[in-house]
C-alpha cells in the first residue's frame, strides 16, 4: 500500500500519515468509548497488513472522543460467542 492509499476514514476507524512517517490510527467509536469489536480489529489487521511503505516509520492509535483511548474489546460483540456457564 502506497502512502496515498493510506489517508481513509471507515465507519470504525480513520487513517492519516503525516510527513514525517507517522501512521496515525484512530478508532471512532466514542460512544462506546471506542471498544474494540470484530469489525474494529478486521479493519485495523488488514490495514496493517497492507502497509508496505518504506515512508511508514511508525503507528500510533489513538482514540476519538473525551473520555477513553479505548475500553479494550467490546463485550457485547463476543457475548454471543461466548458459551453458557454450567450451573453449580
Amino acid at each position: 500500500m502506497s502512502v496515498a492509499d493510506i489517508d481513509r476514514e471507515s465507519e470504525a476507524i480513520a487513517c492519516t500519515i503525516d510527513d514525517r512517517g507517522r501512521l496515525a490510527v484512530t478508532i471512532d467509536r466514542p460512544d462506546s468509548l471506542n471498544a474494540i469489536d470484530d469489525a474494529v480489529r478486521e479493519e485495523i489487521t488488514a490495514l496493517l497488513d497492507r502497509v508496505d511503505d518504506d515512508a511508514v516509520r511508525c503507528v500510533t492509535f489513538e482514540g476519538a472522543g473525551e473520555k477513553a483511548f479505548s475500553a479494550g474489546a467490546d463485550v457485547d460483540s463476543v457475548a454471543d460467542r461466548t458459551p453458557p456457564r454450567p450451573s453449580t
